[in-house]
């Protein structure tokens, strides 16, 4: 098989520009695009003059990093050390899986074009499915600080659950705020006969105007800097669609500032 050097060129730096543009997405870094584009070609070059060094393996994988090193110190004028091998590891994992996802491609193709073709298109997919990883780590790590552990209790039914803080929530019974809940979760409340039942709660979201049947319950437990704050006679409601990130209440900005919580120095 033949292989020509343009072909080599234009692959390497294909890949290497979509590499480093998913090592700067993935670690927040605002890097210029005439950068990426400059580490591409030093990187393609680089591809093109190193399978002409004769060194053992060792050697290999040390120049390796160390080239890698030097293509994503250019990217961006680092702040930090910490954010500098941050990206670095990125680029190292995802040069690392491409690698060896292009060796399969080139070990079963012929044709340089198909091996160009299915190495950059494999490249790209797995750049996309590791943001969509990242980024989910990153979703979930920002809406930890809104879920908290609550304790909900009426009559001798006592249920604890977790709960997303909804800035979003704005719905008041009168001064008391209310939260929300599953509607299974709503049943077992409701099931119980200390419930006191109120009338429909009317209130306005953003598709438009509803009402709601609610209970008052004896209490609810929220497990806040190992404390638990308790707010008595809490308004709930039942909502049928799901709860952010699987939890069973959506809770009231107000009820981590209320004048009538009661404190107790438990550990969550």
């Amino acid at each position: 098989m033949i292989i020509y050097i343009e072909y080599v060129l234009i692959e390497n730096f294909i890949i290497d520009f979509l590499l480093l543009k998913a090592t700067t997405k993935i670690s927040k870094t605002k890097a210029k695009k005439i950068r990426i584009i400059i580490s591409s070609i030093f990187g393609a070059v680089f591809s093109l003059i190193f399978p002409l060094i004769k060194v053992n393996q060792i050697v290999v994988i040390l120049l390796k990093g160390l080239f890698g090193m030097i293509l994503t110190l250019w990217l961006y004028k680092w702040n930090s050390k910490r954010q500098f091998f941050f990206s670095l590891g990125i680029f190292l994992c995802l040069t690392f899986i491409s690698g060896g996802l292009i060796y399969s491609v080139k070990k079963y193709l012929i044709s340089n074009e198909l091996i160009i073709l299915f190495s950059i298109l494999s490249v790209y997919i797995i750049t996309i499915i590791v943001k969509k990883i990242v980024n989910n780590v990153y979703k979930k790590k920002n809406v930890s600080s809104f879920i908290f552990d609550i304790e909900v209790g009426v009559g001798k039914t006592k249920i604890n659950a977790t709960g997303f803080l909804d800035s979003g929530n704005g719905v008041y019974d009168k001064n008391h705020p209310v939260i929300f809940c599953g509607v299974n979760v709503f049943k077992k409340l409701l099931n119980n006969s200390s419930v006191k039942t109120l009338k429909k709660i009317s209130f306005f979201s953003v598709i438009g105007s509803d009402e709601k049947s609610a209970i008052v319950v004896d209490y609810v437990k929220i497990y806040f800097n190992g404390q638990a704050n308790i707010i008595k006679d809490v308004r709930v409601c039942a909502i049928k669609k799901s709860i952010f990130c699987d939890c069973e209440f959506l809770l009231h900005p107000a009820l981590l500032n209320m004048e009538n919580k009661e404190m107790e120095n438990e550990t969550a």
